[in-house]
């Protein structure tokens, strides 16, 4: 079973992704069997061999999984072919994805699209079917239910990179709840029930968001310095001239 997360640079969202579902597929399957499963990155827009931003490595490493040894790798046709699911973290990157590999159509979804279609679909025997071959099969079924279920904004995943922690750590609740019902159906054959521990839950911060459809994180506000500022008492056009009235 291979599975490749698809963002930007592949510096936060979509390594992020891989290592929080790397580390669920060898919690569930213990190391020998998860050795059998490829979970992988890759950036649109990126340079290969940089090491993956800070604030990630940070929420990783607090949460206690492996940032280690993470090196960027641009996406191409060939990496997609041989996934059995690909996961964009937006629509455009979907639709960049499918422009350079459009033979991945019916395997290739938003992270948040494939999250919500999986609670959507018919996981009927799903656990029967060989580990190897189940991403390929999920994909088949997310595929047959994705007409009711039309791809739009707020399938996206908001890029943090050069923002704030604050922001880092709202990417990582939604990246970890949509990741949820995925991992269940590919590691034990349904969508599952109660919610898996948050992967940010030790590096502090408001509560873990309760949908991975909730609003975005607001922007930060930056403020300039060397702008005019109003005072807020003075009425537009209410100025003094020098001695009329």
């Amino acid at each position: 079973m291979r599975v490749l997360f698809v963002c930007t640079g592949n510096m936060c969202r979509s390594p992020l992704a891989e290592r929080i579902l790397r580390a669920r597929v060898t919690d569930t399957l213990g190391p020998e069997l998860a050795a059998t499963v490829s979970v992988a990155s890759a950036g649109l827009e990126t340079r290969p061999d940089l090491p993956m931003d800070r604030h990630t490595a940070k929420i990783l490493t607090r949460a206690g999984l492996d940032s280690e040894g993470f090196r960027t790798r641009t996406f191409d046709r060939t990496l997609a072919e041989e996934s059995d699911l690909v996961l964009a973290m937006t629509c455009r990157h979907r639709t960049t994805a499918l422009a350079l590999a459009p033979r991945t159509m019916r395997r290739t979804f938003t992270l948040i699209e494939a999250s919500d279609l999986v609670r959507q679909a018919d996981l009927t025997g799903l656990d029967q079917v060989p580990l190897a071959h189940r991403g390929a099969e999920l994909a088949t079924r997310l595929q047959d239910c994705r007409a009711r279920r039309p791809v739009n904004k707020l399938d996206d995943v908001p890029d943090p990179i050069g923002r704030s922690m604050r922001i880092h750590k709202d990417v990582a609740r939604r990246v970890t709840a949509a990741l949820q019902p995925i991992a269940d159906a590919l590691l034990t054959g349904g969508a599952g029930e109660e919610p898996e521990p948050n992967v940010v839950a030790d590096v502090g911060g408001a509560p873990a968001v309760p949908s991975p459809l909730a609003d975005r994180p607001p922007p930060e506000r930056r403020v300039d310095p060397h702008a005019s500022v109003r005072h807020p008492n003075r009425q537009r056009g209410n100025t003094k001239s020098s001695g009329r009235r």
